[in-house]
């Protein structure tokens, strides 16, 4: 059976999976903890403006004090021995890598990844440290690795590549930041809650030998936008970035698309986000579910940032084996950085 869906015209094949989050090491436990609910939102001693404590999703066995770089070590070393743990894949060498990054501090967090990475997947995927790619994206960082990824695909680069993202937004200063921008979610404020992650995909060309024989999901070619952040803050009705971003998926759909079963979000959830969508939605209504049914993944993890697309597609591929009345479902999921950017992509069972 092809695992190229002819309603995703360009796809990447994800053949395994690892992740590495506060609600649970493993995409089976992550999955099993989003289904259920769960969340690991712990006070810390930092207080925002009106005496709340700060709230965050961080990594119990971290103590709150640990730098961010430690904090991606040691979350991606474990999302990668969840990849080859987990995953029943042949050895593999020279893969290249695309990692998506949060931005703060770009190539210090990428020398630290690719340790982690060697750590963690102990010889049984071997990447080439020549061909090691960094996207500065914020949220959208995943996805537009994803891209890289599927254009290597394209020009016969690459048959297979590592896909990474991985995030803190836990650290001191980064809740500092959110309480004097008056963004850390409380009684008073709107806001986000900050979490950190990490999931590591390794994605096939569909009709190679190994997406062949181990894919679980395709993901089709993400479409990317672009607003001013203080267009979204303080203008959400007048964004056109994630409209453009949607009504070029709805024209890779072609003449007849398949609604999706749900859209899922990786933003914050912050009230301009959720305004922004609605003016995108309003403008493509053929690329949604009717009814709207419509899911945020930091109600689970928090804002995992750079991350936090890749949680999305973990919660995407738990729904879609279990979504009532479809046969083969599809899930829509979408998101804004913090400096305006979006993207969307669809996701299908192979």
């Amino acid at each position: 059976m092809s695992n190229r869906d002819p309603r995703l015209p360009v796809t990447a094949a994800v053949v395994g999976v690892g992740a590495s989050s506060p609600i649970g090491h493993g995409v089976g436990p992550i999955q099993a903890a989003m289904a259920a609910g769960l969340r690991n939102f712990r006070e810390g001693d930092l207080r925002a403006p009106n005496g709340e404590l700060a709230r965050s999703s961080r990594l119990p066995d971290l103590d709150e004090s640990a730098p961010r770089r430690e904090r991606i070590a040691v979350l991606t070393r474990l999302a990668a021995i969840d990849l080859v743990t987990a995953s029943d894949l042949p050895s593999l060498d020279r893969v290249p890598v695309y990692v998506g990054l949060a931005g703060d501090d770009a190539k210090s967090d990428l020398e630290t990844i690719a340790r982690a990475l060697a750590d963690g997947s102990d010889g049984s995927i071997q990447f080439n440290a020549a061909k090691v790619f960094g996207y500065r994206e914020g949220r959208v960082a995943f996805l537009s690795a994803l891209a890289g990824a599927i254009r290597a695909f394209e020009t016969g680069a690459a048959n297979h590549a590592l896909v990474v993202a991985v995030d803190s937004r836990c650290t001191g200063d980064a809740v500092e930041a959110l309480i004097r921008e008056r963004r850390l979610l409380t009684e008073e404020d709107d806001g986000a809650i900050p979490g950190e992650g990490a999931v590591v995909a390794l994605v096939a060309r569909p009709g190679s030998s190994l997406a062949v024989r181990h894919t679980q999901f395709v993901v089709g070619d993400p479409a990317f936008g672009r607003d001013e952040f203080e267009t979204i803050r303080q203008s959400p009705q007048a964004t056109q970035g994630l409209g453009r971003a949607f009504r070029t998926l709805r024209e890779q759909a072609g003449a007849d698309p398949i609604r999706p079963a749900v859209v899922i979000a990786f933003e914050t959830g912050e009230l301009f986000f959720t305004r922004a969508f609605a003016t995108g939605y309003l403008r493509n209504v053929e690329l949604m579910p009717e009814p709207l049914r419509h899911e945020l993944i930091a109600t689970s993890v928090g804002d995992t940032g750079a991350a936090a697309a890749g949680f999305a597609l973990i919660r995407a591929d738990w729904m879609m084996r279990h979504v009532e009345g479809s046969t083969a479902p599809r899930i829509l999921v979408y998101g804004h950085a913090d400096d305006g950017s979006c993207a969307a992509t669809m996701v299908a069972r192979s």
